[in-house]
């Protein structure tokens, strides 16, 4: 059976970076990591300091460190990634063995079941989040020894049933969860799904049943409101997929939106969905069909930094000129950054000479004037 090799500084810092490297030294050093553990060919640990409380796993070859995700967003290029790796580097001792076996709660039946008696089992109240939290986290730890085993389809089921219950029963919890320990939970366990998504590259099936289950959690949060659980989502479901998988997506987003009227364009779910559809679908749309959509969702700040960049300036400064003085500022600052500064200057001063300003708003086109002289 391997075992994780040990690691050096050298190791480390082409690993995580080398700035990455210097500060996670500090954080050791100052104690902000706690709960180590290691199991198969994984690390594990946690860290409680100035960034929050965040979960950190690596996953080691014979040879060092292959991948790692940290609930900080980074996913493994970071500063609380190399603090672990220091740790392991120079207090191997500190972590202990964490068998499957050890990790399983004793409870019986399905996963569903399992998480389920979970929340029964402490209810909901004050700091019963934190305990929930924790017995969540073995079960976690079932699904990383199962993707550890490349059970990619197996790992991900488990995710998904841990993840929606904590949905399910998260606005019981939304009050008083001050440490974010549910929300921690959530994001490992999209963490794990991105890395089964990764590793099962040509497994179209497999691939298929994970981009299912992220899209689920996105669409349950979006649904209910937001609780930030679908930020974590988005950025696999952009960045980690391929060009016929994001069409298979818009088409999920596209029948997500039929349950929206389209005039209730100021419905903030409704621009949740339009939102993630555009930047799904920016490769495969052309230049009047994406105008067109922004035109059509109101999207107008958008729609004006995209002329501005197919250098229709005559197009974009119309469409800035009809705008309310919140966006018009955004709107100045594309044109500065697309190289039209004296274009941007005009039209903010054309608005300061409109007699149906407030005052406060003459005084924030005063103070943008003159931060751009």
């Amino acid at each position: 059976m391997n075992t994780i090799p040990p690691i050096s500084e050298l190791s480390i810092r082409r690993f995580a970076g080398e700035k990455n490297y210097t500060d996670g030294k500090k954080n050791f050093r100052n104690g902000l990591l706690h709960n180590f553990h290691k199991q198969g060919m994984m690390l594990k640990g946690d860290y409680s300091g100035p960034d929050g409380r965040l979960a950190m796993k690596v996953t080691f070859d014979i040879r060092g460190p292959t991948s790692a995700t940290c609930t900080c967003g980074n996913r493994g290029q970071c500063k609380h990634i190399a603090a672990l790796l220091v740790a392991w580097q120079v207090q191997p001792w500190k972590f202990t063995e964490s068998s499957i076996i050890q990790s399983i709660p004793h409870t019986t039946g399905t996963w569903q079941q399992q998480v389920e008696d979970v929340f029964q089992r402490y209810g909901y109240k004050y700091k019963a989040e934190v305990k929930v939290a924790a017995d969540l986290s073995k079960i976690q730890a079932i699904a990383d020894s199962l993707a550890e085993q490349e059970g990619y389809l197996e790992a991900t089921l488990v995710y998904r049933e841990i993840v929606q219950g904590i949905m399910k029963h998260y606005g019981m919890f939304q009050s008083h969860d001050e440490g974010g320990d549910l929300v921690v939970v959530v994001r490992e366990c999209v963490d794990g799904l991105g890395w089964c998504l990764d590793e099962s590259a040509e497994d179209i099936e497999t691939r298929q049943a994970i981009l299912q289950v992220l899209f689920a959690i996105y669409r349950e949060d979006v649904e209910a409101g937001g609780h930030s659980f679908e930020d974590a989502t988005i950025e696999l479901l952009l960045e980690h997929t391929k060009y016929e998988e994001r069409r298979t997506l818009a088409s999920w987003v596209r029948e997500a939106l039929t349950t929206y009227d389209t005039s209730r364009q100021k419905d903030y779910r409704r621009k949740m969905y339009t939102d993630f559809l555009l930047e799904l679908e920016a490769e495969t749309l052309d230049e009047d069909e994406y105008l067109q959509a922004c035109r059509e969702e109101g999207r107008v700040i958008d729609l004006v930094d995209r002329l501005l960049m197919l250098g229709r300036i005559g197009e974009a400064t119309k469409e800035a000129e009809l705008a309310n003085n919140q966006d018009l500022f955004k709107m100045a600052d594309s044109f500065v950054k697309r190289g039209y500064r004296a274009n941007a200057k005009r039209l903010m001063q054309e608005r300061a000479n409109n007699k149906d300003n407030t005052q406060v708003n003459d005084v924030l086109i005063q103070i943008w004037l003159n931060n751009h002289p």
